[in-house]
Formats: structure tokens, sequence, C-alpha cells
């Protein structure tokens, strides 16, 4: 005899456990159920709102950590955690529809969370990510790269199983050089026309957004990079029912000076959320929206942990950048960065390379079945 600590990261993980048992049909959904653990983080609720939950809660075996002032029946709001596995989030929902104090709410929203599968659209496609999708990069460096060569990459990553494709280069060479985004505009037509998978493509003015989408992107990176043209994209975007993913490169250099781990991931969660929310107010959906989550440092390891948080916003896109931490041409390193993303929660897996990618499905269809 055995035993080991199994990794659940989704319904169908725990309901993988629950088959390997041999358990019957008809409480095989059940048992799962028990077997997904949440840690709600409830913010600024009524301290007589958590009285009554923290009740609840205990009467269905779940328990909720609240302010010790509460106990005391102090007027005003306090932060609060919630420990349930899903087969109690269920009886606590309605345990909590009749209650006052805006219980009633808040058990909706418990049960949006319930429910809610993480899901992204873009043009051609919409994605349920219950297992994370892999992302082929390839880098435009400078013109001396041969088309062939990246167009030939883009095709062998579509044939490998790759879900997206994604073209970039950066800000500062666009500037120095007009004919980098002719160059990718080329590469990104004769993609299109060789691979029927979703592309996102890195671009830095609305015109150039706009060209894009035509000629066949699907996911736009970063609406926020247009600081002046920003309204404009995000209606093209809502047009087109094209994808956006938003990036946290200029914040990360910010927070780096925190201290505080979780600083880090409060304002980087703080940061996204404020761009979620203006995307949602010009009409493009939850659904539209993945964020991409750079772990470029030592220091900021704490984001892996963490990366579920995230999802609450939208898709999660895990990358490792920095040098320091792995280099993209090592496979090894690659492949170990990948897992961690995979392990720790990312909806979607960057790979930079076509041995890369072969590992990193390998790995994650024997983890997807263990």
């Amino acid at each position: 005899m055995f035993i080991r600590k199994a990794i659940i990261r989704n319904f169908n993980d725990a309901l993988n456990l629950v088959k390997y048992t041999g358990a019957s049909e008809k409480i095989l959904q059940s048992l799962a159920y028990k077997g997904i653990h949440n840690s709600i983080i409830i913010h600024n609720m009524d301290n007589k709102a958590l009285n009554i939950l923290k009740q609840e809660a205990l009467s269905i075996g779940a328990d909720v950590a609240i302010n010790k002032t509460i106990s005391q029946f102090k007027y005003g709001s306090s932060n609060a955690v919630l420990f349930a596995n899903n087969s109690q989030m269920i009886k606590l929902i309605a345990k909590l529809i009749p209650q006052p104090f805006g219980l009633h709410k808040f058990a909706l929203q418990l049960n949006k969370i319930l429910n809610d599968k993480i899901v992204f659209q873009c043009k051609r496609q919409c994605f349920y990510l219950d297992k994370p999708i892999l992302m082929g990069v390839i880098q435009i460096a400078d013109l001396k790269h041969n088309n062939n060569d990246l167009i030939e990459r883009a095709i062998q990553f579509a044939s490998l199983g790759i879900n997206i494709i994604a073209l970039k280069t950066n800000r500062k060479l666009c500037n120095l050089n007009h004919n980098i985004m002719q160059k990718l505009f080329s590469i990104l037509r004769i993609i299109r026309k060789n691979i029927n998978i979703p592309i996102a493509i890195e671009v830095y003015k609305y015109t150039t957004a706009k060209i894009a989408l035509d000629e066949g992107a699907d996911i736009i990176y970063d609406l926020f990079s247009l600081s002046k043209e920003k309204n404009k994209l995000a209606a093209l975007i809502k047009q087109q029912q094209a994808g956006i993913i938003l990036t946290s490169n200029s914040k990360i250099k910010k927070i780096q000076m925190q201290e505080n781990a979780d600083c880090i991931v409060s304002e980087l969660y703080n940061f996204f959320l404020c761009k979620k929310n203006y995307a949602i107010t010009h009409g493009i959906t939850e659904q539209q929206i993945a964020i991409d989550i750079l772990v470029d440092s030592v220091k900021n390891f704490v984001l892996l942990k963490d990366l579920k948080i995230f999802s609450s916003i939208g898709a999660v896109i895990g990358s490792f950048f920095n040098p320091y931490v792995v280099k993209r041409n090592n496979l090894k390193n690659n492949l170990i960065a990948s897992l961690l993303i995979f392990l720790y929660g990312g909806n979607i897996i960057k790979v930079f390379n076509a041995k890369n990618a072969i590992s990193i499905l390998h790995y994650i269809n024997i983890l997807n079945q263990t």
C-alpha cells in the first residue's frame, strides 16, 4: 500500500479521481463535487451578514475566517474568507438565498462562481478552458528573419495541435522601422491562408489593429497600449467580436519595488480589474478577455502560486520571459516552466518552439490522466 496527494484543478480532475476508484456511476458526480475545495475571498461584507454566514457555513461542515471583532457584534463591514468544497457550496447557497443583509446577492455571486466555466472567445473559435491550451509564440525581432521560416514554424505549430498562434514584436522596433509592421502583415496573410486556428497579433496603433483584424487576426495585444485610441479600438473589437489579451509588462516593473509579496498580487489584480472593467463598459464581453501574467523575476514568483486568483478576471496566460528565470531556447527549462504554469492554474501556456510544444503536450496529457 502507498498513498499520495492528488492535484485537483477542476471538476474533471475530481471526476477522474472518483472514476479511478471504481465507484458506482450513480454517485460519481456527487463525490466529485466534494473533491473540489474553494477559498472564496469576501471584501467588505456587513458584519451582521458575516455572523450569519459563519453559522450557516459551520452547519454544513464548511467554515469562514472572520475578523475577531465580529464576535463582539461590532457594527461596520469586514473582509473574510470562505472555505468550502463544491458540495458544501451548493448547500450553503440554498441556505443563504432567504437571508437578509445582502446575503441573497452574495448567494447569487457564489452560484455564479460555482457554475461558471472559464471561456475565451475570439472571432474564429470559443475555447472552454477546463484544460489548458497552448499558444505558439513567433517573435519577429528584426527584418533579417526569413519570412518562410516564420511561416513554416506557424504551420508546424498548428500541425502539432497548438491552439493559438501569437505574432509578436516590440513597440520600440515598430517606431524605429515601419517595415516591421509590413513584414508582420505579410506573414499574417500567408499564415491565415494556410491554417484555421486563431491568430493573436501585437499592435501599437488603431490603424494597424484594424488592418490586422481585416487581414485575418482574431486576437489583439493590448487595448491599453493605444492610450489615445483605446476607445476606437474597443469599439472595433466589439464590432468584430475579436479576443483581447491584457498585458502586465509595464505594471510588473513598478510593483517589483514592493517588499510585500501580497502587495504584488493585490496591486496586479486591481490593475487588471480596472482594465477589464474599462473593456466591459465599452461592450467587450468577459469571454473575449484574457490576461497575460508575466513572471519575469524570482521576486514575483509569488504570482505563479496565485495564478488561479486572476481567473476571475479572464483566461490566464502564464509566461516566463526573463532569461534568469527560463532561457527560451533551453528545452528542459521551458518544459519545467510550462508545467509549473499548468499545475498552478494557467489556462493558456506559451511555447516558443516545436520540440518544446511536443514535450509539453505529452506531459500535460499524462497529468490530465492522473
